[in-house]
């Protein structure tokens, strides 16, 4: 419905799920390809995420990731910082969706891209 949010911290629907299976820790940025929605753009409150714990805890270094709430962006946001690939290494990405007050009737997507890269 117009104005409802709905978020994924309750596990109804469930976050994405990353879990690093190499051998070496990852940061690992985030942003959408394409609006999420007809009448806003990304880079609203419209469209947000975080990163959390799984049930895996201590996987990622929280200081330096994103574990509030940050507008989705179409650029590339360092996100989850050192993700382990040893015993934990599962985080949860949230997110958060707000159904724009004039937003047409229809089908909605968007692609989110995670990006990995050696984090030394």
């Amino acid at each position: 419905q117009l104005n409802d949010t709905d978020n994924t911290t309750d596990n109804n629907p469930p976050p994405f799920l990353i879990e690093n299976n190499g051998n070496v820790k990852l940061n690992i940025s985030i942003y959408a390809q394409t609006n999420l929605w007809d009448s806003k753009s990304l880079n609203t409150t419209y469209f947000q995420f975080k990163v959390d714990n799984s049930t895996e805890t201590n996987a990622f270094n929280p200081s330096f990731s994103q574990t509030s709430w940050i507008n989705m962006l179409n650029i590339s946001k360092l996100s989850i910082v050192q993700l382990n690939f040893t015993n934990n290494n599962t985080a949860e990405v949230d997110i958060l969706v707000t159904v724009p007050e004039n937003e047409p009737q229809g089908s909605k997507s968007t692609t989110v891209i995670m990006e990995g890269v050696y984090s030394g």
